[in-house]
Formats: C-alpha cells, sequence, structure tokens
C-alpha cells in the first residue's frame, strides 16, 4: 500500500523520528514525469485522465495521460490527474478549435461533433454556475 508520509529515523536514538512527504507522491507532484498526447511531460496536477468523455471533449487541446489503459478512478485519484473538465478548460478547448482551422478557413471534420459536445456539456452545467463562471463567459464570448 501507498502512503503519503514516510517515517524517516534519523540520529543514534531509536527515537528519533521525523515524518517526511513520500518520494512517489513528491516526484508526482514536483517533476514533469507523466507522458501527454502532445509528446511532452507534464506534472500530474496538470494532466488530464485519458477516460473516453475527456478525450472526445479534449482531444488534441488538452494534455490527456498517454498510456495504453483506461485508468481506474483509484489511480487517477493516487496519481492526482484532473478527472474533470472545468469550465475554463471547455472555453479553452473552444478557442483552441476556433483557431485550429483547415487552408480554407472551415473547422476540422471532426472538431464540428466536438463543439457541439463542449455546449452541451456548458448548457448541461448552466443551473450550478457561479456568478464568476456567468461573467467569466460572458466575458470569453465578448473576446470572440
Amino acid at each position: 500500500m501507498l502512503k503519503s508520509i514516510d517515517l524517516m529515523r534519523w540520529g543514534h536514538f531509536e527515537s528519533n523520528r521525523v515524518c517526511i512527504p513520500s518520494f512517489i507522491f513528491w516526484h508526482l507532484k514536483s517533476k514533469q514525469c507523466i507522458p501527454t498526447n502532445k509528446k511532452t511531460c507534464l506534472l500530474a496536477s496538470d494532466v488530464f485522465a485519458n477516460s473516453e468523455k475527456i478525450i472526445e471533449l479534449g482531444g488534441e487541446y488538452i494534455p490527456i495521460i498517454q498510456v495504453p489503459k483506461v485508468l481506474s478512478k483509484e489511480w487517477i485519484h493516487l496519481i492526482g490527474l484532473k478527472s474533470k473538465l472545468t469550465l475554463t478548460d471547455m472555453l479553452n478547448i473552444l478557442s483552441s478549435i476556433n483557431n485550429d482551422t483547415n487552408e480554407k478557413g472551415y473547422f476540422k471534420r471532426d472538431n464540428i461533433r466536438r463543439v457541439g459536445l463542449l455546449y452541451n456539456e456548458i448548457i448541461n452545467g448552466l443551473n450550478e454556475l457561479t456568478i464568476q463562471e456567468e461573467k467569466e463567459i460572458k466575458d470569453w464570448a465578448k473576446k470572440k
């Protein structure tokens, strides 16, 4: 079992002990070691889990962990990956899609469905928006 705190003994006396962060968890939080679909390694806290929904909504526009199998909820929590897209994430993806067009200036075919799915996610969460999130949407819309 992995623990987030290790007990380290030091000095001459057995009772001299200090609690230190586990190396594994320190490494995940401190080092860019998680491989992503962007062909880079990032901090675990900056990478999304590889769930079907996140891949479908985010595609190439967000850093998603690059491993052969879909990770379980336990692994996602243990590693410290992002498991949900926030409103800000979805608006950033939409902005990236808007800037990513083919040579004729049209959206890529894959992105037409993605835009609809993202708007559906935003609409489904409208009842739970905070005042700050409402302002964020208004500001984002004004930029477009």
